[in-house]
C-alpha cells in the first residue's frame, strides 16, 4: 500500500494537485488554514496554516508552506524555475513583514518546503536551518 501512495504522490503535479493534497490534510488535522494555493503572487507561500506543532509540544504556531514538485536537490536549490532558495528568500522578506495578519505576530513561524520527491544527500544539499521567529 505504502508503494501505491507513494507513487500517487510522486505523480501529483504541484499547482492544483499536491497543494490542495496538504490543504486538505492540514484541514483534517485540525489546522485552520489561513491562505490556500492559488494563481499569481504568493510571495514563495503556497499554503498558510495555523494549529498545533506536533513535533513541538503541541505550541501553537503559523506555518508557511512553500510546496515543490520533484526532487530536491542541489540542481533546484538555488536556481530554474521552481528554486526553493528565492521562495524561503521571499517569505522571510516579503510574506511575512507585508502578508501575515498581525493577529498571528506573538506565534513562531515555521517554514516548511514540501515536495513529492527525494531529498538527495548524495549530490550534497547543504543543511539548511532557518530561525523561528
Amino acid at each position: 500500500m505504502k508503494l501505491v501512495l507513494k507513487d500517487y504522490i510522486e505523480s501529483l503535479r504541484e499547482e492544483g494537485e499536491l497543494d490542495s493534497l496538504l490543504t486538505d490534510l492540514l484541514w483534517g488535522m485540525g489546522f485552520t488554514i489561513l491562505t490556500k494555493p492559488k494563481k499569481g503572487r504568493q510571495y514563495g507561500v503556497d499554503i498558510a496554516a495555523f494549529g498545533k506543532d506536533f513535533q513541538d509540544n503541541h505550541k501553537k504556531k503559523v506555518f508557511l508552506i512553500t510546496v515543490k514538485q520533484g526532487d530536491f536537490d542541489r540542481n533546484n536549490w538555488d536556481s530554474g524555475k521552481n528554486a526553493i532558495r528565492p521562495s524561503l528568500n521571499e517569505i522571510i522578506d516579503v510574506y511575512i513583514p507585508t502578508q501575515l495578519n498581525k493577529r498571528y505576530a506573538k506565534y513562531k513561524i515555521k517554514i516548511i518546503v514540501a515536495c513529492n520527491g527525494d531529498l538527495d544527500q548524495k549530490e550534497g544539499v547543504s543543511k539548511v536551518t532557518f530561525f523561528l521567529w
